[in-house]
């Protein structure tokens, strides 16, 4: 027998059964991974937000099913924001953006449309509730007032918007979504309840903000609001015209950190109480909706009780 042509079954060939092993579970591995990496798992659900009423209610409805950015932080004026990079990765990276529209946040939609990812959804809550014109010049187009959310049955509206967006975009937690908006929609009722309740007492039902923001909120309750933003010019010149219109307010109103020195004067001439009421939250003391809105009313009752 030719011994050279028998091969050894030693350790070399215990080595090499052991080396193709681990190269296989190396390949199975690499394959697993990039199935995991691939477009049908898409992991979980990213959401951007524009501003706190839309981040509030929106984070409520996700739950830990999905997250959700706020874009606009809470100690930032609306007015004055200017997205950065940051933001436009953030929209980048979502499959859902959702803003209020109405011209409110307008910047959203601009950056949704050039750098959102192919599929990625935009909702715009303002555009699935009832809307209220604001008063404008004769000269002036009209303009609907954005602050919808400031409304408990408006906000109601909203979350099942909400819901309903985020079930077609994450289909495997499309129940979880729709269960928490059906217990917020609990909540909200009983929100809505309680302001009528506290409302209906009101012995003054009217009021004065510096811009106007409360429009919806006056509407559901029965109050009456007058807002200085257009008034503010021709009370310099001509302020008998507007005495009737200011004599009506109990108090003139601010947001909180802006517009002391605007309404100062006004207030002092019309000899009204100022106070603070915020239409956006996401500060201390309107870190929830229920918080906003509560803060809200308690200022109201001070001055309209």
């Amino acid at each position: 027998m030719n011994r050279h042509l028998i091969r050894p079954s030693g350790p070399h060939t215990l080595f090499s059964k052991i080396a193709e092993a681990l190269a296989l579970a190396l390949g199975l591995l690499l394959v697993a991974s990039l199935q995991g990496c691939s477009p049908k798992n898409k992991g979980r659900l990213s959401i951007a937000t524009s501003v706190f009423p839309a981040y509030e209610l929106t984070r409520r409805v996700a739950g830990d099913d999905a997250d959700v950015t706020l874009l606009v932080p809470a100690e930032k004026s609306t007015a004055v924001f200017s997205p950065s990079a940051s933001d436009r990765d953030v929209i980048a990276r979502s499959r859902v953006s959702i803003m209020i529209g109405l011209g409110f946040d307008s910047w959203m939609e601009t950056i949704a449309k050039e750098v959102a990812p192919k599929g990625a959804k935009l909702l715009k809550v303002g555009d699935r509730v009832p809307t209220i014109e604001e008063e404008t010049g004769k000269d002036e187009a009209p303009r609907v007032d954005p602050y919808v959310w400031l409304d408990p049955s408006r906000a109601r509206l909203i979350v099942k918007a909400i819901a309903e967006e985020l079930s077609r975009a994450d289909g495997a937690h499309a129940e979880a979504y729709r269960k928490r908006a059906e217990a917020l929609d609990a909540t909200f009722d009983a929100l809505d309840k309680e302001v009528e309740g506290r409302t209906a007492v009101f012995a003054k039902r009217s009021f004065a903000t510096v811009h106007p923001s409360f429009a919806y909120f006056a509407e559901r309750y029965r109050l009456h609001t007058i807002s200085l933003f257009d008034i503010t010019a021709p009370i310099a010149t001509s302020p008998a015209v507007h005495a009737l219109e200011i004599a009506k307010a109990s108090a003139i109103f601010r947001e909180p950190g802006l517009d002391a020195a605007l309404a100062a004067p006004i207030a002092a001439e019309a000899k009204l109480p100022v106070g603070v009421l915020d239409p956006i939250g996401g500060g201390p003391e309107a870190a929830s909706y229920e918080a906003l809105i509560r803060f809200n009313l308690d200022a109201l009752e001070k001055t309209l009780r």
